[in-house]
């Protein structure tokens, strides 16, 4: 019985070969994958022994910088990369994000183990920063007795967000020093509430004496069941840390709608200022108008109408703007334009709306 061969001829050979080549290099590719994956792994469980194996393997790759980048990385803990490493990563790697990505999370190790003249030589080469290297761009400061810092801190305290860890110092110092008093603490909690942080506030609210601070069980009742709270609380608001829960839950109400909150302030009215009723008016107008309420002007006119009103923010201002220009009351979207900060009056949006205005009036 004759037995027969396919003779694949020159040009088979070829395609065969190449389908081989190619099977060959999506198996070292995917093999290079998993190096690096586990790599990757390795650095986050800080295993640097483990990294330095892969890192070889990934030499000449197109994943080298990552793995240099991992090898630096998993060294950083322990403190033992010299600030002449970084600068040589950098160089190295100049075209990548890495270089800088390394830089800052040295900078981080740097301030948690406070090596403040390192940072201070470091810092100012970062390109891309956030807000927990910038506390402890502001420690390095403070520790230097740079009195500009305490003015930057400050400014950073004010904020109702939940901030990196590298900022608590900071405001310690600060509360300590007098530089933040009790109505600034005041004024972070209700920026806090505002935004609906409860945990926030709560941190908060360990720097207010104990005779004066929000009881936080009550807190978080209110944020969980406005309305139940009110109801059950309304007759017990005594205190300036009752009148902040209760606005904390009228405030709740809002997200249902401005008209509710509006329809049950009068049920409480009577337990609060004319800057507190001032404030809740103001919340509520800008809700309103972020919801095309046709009721935001009528709402903001009651807020400034009251005989302590508070101020609005370029925000609030801004959708009081809208508002006006929704009704078409040129004078008023001049009014409220004007009394805008500086800086946010030159955004082009508001340059060109108080043009308009200005030809229109």
């Amino acid at each position: 019985m004759k037995k027969f061969f396919l003779e694949p001829g020159l040009e088979g050979l070829r395609r065969l070969a190449g389908l081989f080549f190619a099977m060959y290099a999506g198996a070292l590719a995917a093999a290079l994958d998993d190096d690096f994956i586990a790599m990757r792994q390795a650095s986050q469980a800080g295993d640097s022994v483990r990294v330095a194996i892969y890192a070889r393997r990934l030499q000449g790759h197109v994943l080298e910088p990552y793995a240099a980048y991992y090898q630096l990385q998993s060294q950083l803990e322990n403190i033992t990369v010299s600030a002449d490493e970084i600068k040589r990563f950098r160089s190295r790697y100049q075209d990548s994000y890495l270089g800088d990505r390394l830089q800052g999370e040295w900078l981080k190790v740097l301030g948690k183990t406070q090596q403040w003249d390192l940072f201070a030589q470091a810092y100012p080469d970062l390109i891309n920063g956030d807000t927990e290297l910038g506390c402890y761009s502001l420690q390095q400061r403070f520790a230097v007795n740079d009195e500009s810092a305490f003015n930057e801190a400050r400014l950073l305290w004010f904020n109702g967000r939940d901030l990196p860890e590298s900022c608590t110092p900071l405001f310690d110092a600060l509360i300590t020093a007098g530089t933040l008093t009790m109505e600034d603490v005041w004024a972070r909690l209700r920026l806090a509430l505002e935004l609906g942080n409860v945990s926030v506030a709560k941190r908060i609210n360990q720097h207010l004496p104990d005779n004066q601070a929000l009881n936080e069980r009550k807190l978080t009742t209110a944020g969980d069941n406005p309305l139940r709270y009110l109801e059950k609380h309304r007759n017990e608001i005594k205190t300036r840390a009752d009148r902040e829960i209760a606005l904390f839950a009228v405030l709740r109400l809002l997200r249902s709608g401005p008209d509710q909150a509006y329809a049950y302030w009068p049920r409480i009215r009577e337990r609060f200022n004319e800057t507190e009723h001032s404030y809740f008016m103001v919340q509520l107008a800008d809700q309103a108008a972020r919801r095309l309420n046709p009721r935001a002007l009528e709402w903001f006119r009651e807020a400034a109408d009251a005989s302590a009103p508070v101020p609005l923010s370029d925000a609030q201002l801004g959708w009081k703007s809208r508002a006006a220009l929704r009704t078409g009351d040129w004078g008023l979207l001049l009014e409220t334009i004007e009394a805008m900060s500086d800086r946010e009056q030159q955004a082009g949006v508001w340059r060109y709306w108080k043009a308009r205005a200005l030809k229109c009036e």
